[in-house]
């Protein structure tokens, strides 16, 4: 009966709150909008979860056969069913990169010698564990970076490598940069 009473005490001020949840079979409605068919629960508005237990400050959301989880500085999309990391498409990707955030400022140490280091090499993402394999890609084996350029790689929880490539670009402009200098040299010389 108590469980019952605090039942009809939240949805009573949900109500009251303007909340509006809406339960209908199969899908529940938070916000005063209508149900997306192609969806189990369609909310309206700002939503806020919040997971903390034993401190962890750890937050999975599941949906389909992916899940989008957080913990700590990292934000993970991940796809339960296949065992892989999903695919992320977005129209731009902006990174912080205020002045005002950053300490210890000094021009990076990686040049275009260090680029012939590296070795671009074609692949095919394994979908899961058994093997299935998905599309022809193009990129860096995080393992051989590591050796190279190790501020570009993390290691998961899992042990699972992880590389920013958008930390190359400041290397390929410095070499971009220093090979335009060297042909501005050679210019010169053969102008003379």
């Amino acid at each position: 009966m108590k469980k019952q009473t605090l039942s009809l005490s939240f949805l009573l001020l949900t109500s009251v709150a303007f909340a509006q949840i809406n339960l209908t079979p199969g899908y529940i409605t938070i916000g005063g909008v209508p149900a997306q068919t192609n969806y189990g629960t369609t909310v309206q508005g700002s939503l806020y979860v919040t997971h903390n237990t034993n401190g962890s400050k750890f937050f999975q959301f599941e949906i389909w056969n992916g899940r989008i989880a957080t913990t700590g500085n990292w934000c993970v999309f991940y796809n339960t069913q296949r065992n892989t990391f999903n695919d992320l498409a977005v129209g731009a990707v902006f990174n912080y990169s205020d002045s005002r955030a950053k300490t210890n400022i000094t021009p990076i140490k990686y040049d275009f010698s260090t680029l012939s280091k590296l070795k671009p090499v074609n692949y095919q993402l394994l979908k899961n564990l058994s093997g299935e394999t998905d599309h022809l890609e193009l990129g860096l084996i995080a393992q051989e970076m590591e050796q190279v350029m190790p501020e570009l790689v993390r290691t998961d929880k899992d042990g699972k490598k992880l590389l920013n490539y958008t930390a190359l670009i400041p290397v390929l402009i410095k070499s971009i940069q220093e090979l335009q200098l060297e042909v501005a040299e050679l210019k010169a010389a053969a102008a003379k």
